[in-house]
Parts: structure tokens; sequence; C-alpha cells
């Protein structure tokens, strides 16, 4: 895939400041972004930071990494595709937590969506522009023009994913831990789960989040306790990168962005 980066740099800030416009506004889906010209340093459109890992274009709106997340390797990749790669509870960048109260995961009323922030663990250990996948990310295989089949790479069940461009990648069913009522990994070559970055509200009125399940005759997402250690499976996108004056990184998805303002 074919990106053009466009840098404005400090020059072109100025220039635009001399003509009396001081804010630049991101108008995107969810309302408006407004940033203070005098605090922009730079701005890359259309960037597609990797930070150095490997990503299969299947022909979505995202590229999908080729493995899931390890936090006990040097790169932070799993060594396979088939790995399990590291389990973790949603909310968790670093990997490690092992505590089974939903409530440690980000709190009683934790945030709707930590795609791309602090609390991503994809966007911790591999930097650039990886985050966790969104509901809307993971549902294109299923109900998108993905084809998508029950099989085994070295031992290991999972499903491959094929996109409508013809490429792939292997989703292992790698099981979950869920607490000590129910120790040990469970279902281990049987399902598997790979968290979103998105929480919900159970019926119960529980804010547990959301999970790309797997499963021979199941493959959809659902929702799970937070507290569940599970694989993660990241995702990229092409994402406009503003750094501002204070050293502080700024991303904003492509896709969102409708248009440009200044004022």
């Amino acid at each position: 895939m074919k990106l053009r980066t466009l840098i404005l740099a400090l020059t072109a800030v100025t220039a635009l400041t001399l003509q009396a416009q001081t804010k630049m506004v991101f108008h995107t889906d969810g309302g408006k972004r407004t940033i203070p010209i005098t605090q922009i340093d730079s701005i890359a459109f259309n960037t597609l930071d990797t930070n150095g890992h490997e990503y299969v274009d299947l022909g979505l709106e995202v590229m999908w990494a080729p493995v899931n997340v390890d936090v006990s390797t040097d790169n932070k990749e799993a060594v396979a595709p088939e790995a399990a790669g590291s389990y973790v509870g949603w909310g968790d960048p670093t990997g490690l937590m092992t505590s089974t109260n939903d409530d440690d995961y980000l709190g009683q009323y934790p945030p709707s969506n930590i795609c791309g922030s602090k609390n991503d663990i994809a966007r911790v250990q591999w930097g650039g522009a990886w985050r966790l996948p969104t509901y809307d990310d993971f549902i294109a295989f299923p109900y998108g023009d993905c084809d998508y089949f029950w099989t085994k790479v070295n031992g290991r069940y999972g499903y491959k994913v094929v996109g409508p461009n013809g490429n792939s990648i292997f989703l292992p069913a790698s099981g979950f831990y869920l607490d000590s009522y129910m120790p040990g990994l469970l279902d281990d070559n049987v399902d598997g789960g790979f968290w979103t970055g998105e929480s919900f509200i159970a019926s119960n009125g529980d804010p547990q989040a959301r999970y790309f399940f797997i499963l021979k005759d199941y493959f959809d997402v659902t929702y799970f306790s937070r507290a569940a250690l599970q694989s993660v499976r990241p995702c990229i996108q092409a994402e406009t990168m503003i750094r501002r004056t204070d050293g502080i990184t700024l991303f904003i998805p492509n896709r969102n962005i409708k248009k440009i303002t200044f004022e």
C-alpha cells in the first residue's frame, strides 16, 4: 500500500498565524477537535507508523498484525502466528496484571474506548500507530468480504481469515484464564478470545469489555469480564499525526476526519 506523507513544518504554521487564523479544526465523526496553531510543531498526514512491526493488508479499512502481542519477548511479538502471546486483562498496558477483580481494570466505570490511549497495550508495547481493534474492525471478518475457516497450523487450531485481496492471517484458539474458581488455562486449543478496545454494559448493568471470540462453530464479537486474561491482536491504520510544541503527539485516524478548517 503506497502512502504519501505530507509534513507541515513550523514555518507553514507561522504563516497561517500571520494571516490571523489562530486555530486548526479537525471535523470528525465525533465532533470537532480544535488545536491552537501556536501549539503545533508539525503535522504528518496519511502516516502509517509501524515502529518496525510487520502488518498484513487484507484489503480492509485497517491492516492487521500477523502475530499477537507478547510482552515477554524483546520485540513484544509472539514468536509465530499460531502462538498465544501474552494473556492480558482488558485495559492493562503492561500485560502483567493477574487480578481477578474487574474494578482493577480501569475502575468501576471504565472508558467506553481505550484504542490508542495510554491504556491500550498494543499502542504502549508496540508503539507507532498500533492499537487495539474496535468492534467495527473485528466485525469485518464475519460480516464483511472476508472468507474464514477453521484449520490447524503446527498443531494449533484456529481460524484462517482471508481478506478480499487474497491475503490472510491466522487467529489461534489459545484459550483464556478466568478466575480463582476456575484456575488455570481454560479451553486451550478449543477456543480463543482477542480483546477490542471497547467496554460494554451487560444486561445486568455490569461494565464488561468486547472481544472477538473464536470457536469451531462460532466467529463473532461478544463481551466478557474485563479481568479475564486473553490474547491481543493489534491493528493499524493511516492516521494524521500532530506533534505539539510541548512534546505531546496526537493521532487522529484518517477515516474519522471529514474536513480540516482554520479559524
